[in-house]
């Protein structure tokens, strides 16, 4: 998402020092379609402007703008923080996790 913000062309030919696998693209890529971040030609819209612009996860990032949308946001904020602290739980619990692994209760 950040990449086609900046306008930084296709990612499959971005010079990365350890480029992501083509599954991780795709699966990404489907995602942010999902999401309405891309449209059916993979061109950002106008949603997926918005969402590169919150230092979240773009799928948390979805659910804080349909709570502004939908004038529930302050509630949706609580279930925003809750998810985010999911998504950090599960790559740390991961094996290749920056801890390792880690045990966790449950939230």
């Amino acid at each position: 998402l950040q990449m086609a913000a900046l306008g930084l062309g296709n990612i499959e030919e971005f010079p990365f020092v350890e480029p992501p696998g083509t599954r991780a693209i795709r699966d990404g890529a489907a995602t942010l379609f999902e999401l309405g971040a891309f449209d059916e030609e993979h061109r950002l819209t106008r949603l997926g402007r918005e969402l590169s612009r919150l230092p979240v996860d773009p799928r948390v990032g979805r659910i804080i703008l349909g709570g502004r949308d939908h004038g529930c946001l302050s509630e949706i904020l609580v279930i925003a923080v809750v998810a985010l602290v999911v998504i950090v739980m599960v790559l740390l619990v991961k094996p290749t996790g920056l801890f390792g692994r880690v045990f966790v209760t449950r939230v």
